[in-house]
């Protein structure tokens, strides 16, 4: 079987947060997201019977690193501290990630230096969902 490669793009991602898309990003990983919890790990007792542990939690966090020179960031800054809870939908052409109860984490760190300047933005997703991308959805 071939192997393919495919480099994805911001341009190939359809990003929403809250309602706002989201077309300009930093330099870097512009998403990431990871899911928490919610795996099976297999083992044994003493007696050399199997048993298995499942966790359910759904819940996972989402990463952006974002232009602060836009007016999208701006509007994702005025949430901090608020604890809104906000859809978040990140499409691309293999996956659709999407939480409809995102909620910031904090204010992103900030620090300005030589290199163009980013902000990571972080919000916890009690509802984290991952889904292929088909042509129904």
């Amino acid at each position: 079987m071939p192997e393919t490669y495919h480099r994805y793009d911001c341009i190939d991602t359809a990003t929403s947060i809250n309602g706002i898309p989201i077309t300009e990003w930093g330099p870097g990983d512009f998403f990431s997201s990871t899911q928490t919890n919610n795996d099976a790990t297999a083992s044994n007792d003493a007696f050399g019977n199997h048993k298995m542990a499942i966790q359910h939690d759904q819940s996972g966090t989402m990463t952006f690193t974002l232009d602060p020179n836009t007016a999208a960031y701006k509007q994702i800054l005025d949430m901090a501290g608020t604890y809104q809870e906000v859809p978040i939908s990140v499409k691309n052409k293999a996956e659709w990630v999407h939480s409809e109860h995102a909620v910031l984490q904090k204010v992103p760190n900030i620090s300005d230096g030589t290199g163009y300047p980013t902000r990571s933005v972080i919000f916890e997703c009690p509802d984290y969902q991952v889904e292929p991308v088909s042509d129904d959805n």
